[in-house]
């Protein structure tokens, strides 16, 4: 119902800014950062009511963390750099190891293949909601830490303009 040119201008259709565009542009942020990751959290069907320290700190939780916090990372930035040592394939402009690093750091956040193996893999409910914990958790610190890194490594936005 939101037109995707304006016909009552004279505006080229590739140089224009249409309704819809406009629409789209503005209604991205608050999609990206509020809710989609909302939409994620409460499709994981994970109830936080009676959760204990104890549960986010068990063997299963852990290992999950320790999986995409430390080996996904581990595991893309190592598979990137060997591809790069054998010539086989290389950065784009303006990405290096730090960057490189980071976008290994922020592959941690993952919902969607992560619920849907642990939902395979766990029949049981405890360790299913056990597991869900764990992927929500890492998601978590993956984020806060990737950003981190970046925020640290990659040059302000903006500041050679």
């Amino acid at each position: 119902m939101i037109p995707h040119v304006d016909k009552r201008n004279n505006i080229d259709d590739a140089n224009e800014h249409s309704p819809l565009e406009t629409l789209e542009h503005a209604l991205h942020p608050w999609v990206a950062y509020a809710i989609l990751p909302l939409f994620a959290f409460v499709n994981a069907g994970l109830s936080l009511s009676g959760v204990k320290l104890e549960d986010a700190t068990a063997a299963l939780p852990m290992g999950i963390v320790l999986g995409l916090v430390v080996g996904k990372p581990v595991g893309i930035v190592g598979a990137a750099m060997l591809m790069r040592a054998l010539g086989w394939a290389r950065f784009p402009n303006g990405m290096d190891l730090r960057a490189m690093i980071g976008l290994g750091l922020m592959c941690g956040i993952g919902f969607t293949m992560s619920l849907f193996i642990a939902s395979l893999a766990y029949q049981d409910a405890r360790l299913y909601e056990e597991a869900v914990l764990g992927i929500l958790g890492a998601s978590l610190l993956s984020a806060v830490i990737g950003f981190g890194w970046l925020r640290a490594v990659l040059p302000v936005r903006g500041a050679q303009d």
